[in-house]
């Protein structure tokens, strides 16, 4: 198993070209069912950068992590319940 990059290393040390930033960008916005600017991993450019402001973003989105999975506001009451 790889071991995870440390939070505070930038996206393109870790080799993030522009491509893989929109792609990481559709992929949060599935995830989390909201939109998110292009440039976000650009403006944002480590993971700490990111998570900061995902959970300040304004949107009011629950960010909920169960056994490594993002859960969404639809998903929870059949997990907490």
């Amino acid at each position: 198993m790889a071991t995870p990059p440390d939070r505070r290393t930038g996206f393109r040390d870790l080799g993030l070209d522009s491509i893989m930033a929109l792609a990481l960008r559709r992929t949060l916005e599935r995830l989390l069912g909201h939109r998110l600017p292009a440039t976000v991993a650009f403006e944002y450019p480590t993971i700490d950068a990111l998570t900061r402001h995902l959970l300040d973003d304004g949107s009011n989105t629950p960010i909920v992590v169960v056994n490594g999975k993002i859960l969404t506001d639809l998903e929870l009451p059949e997990v907490l319940f």
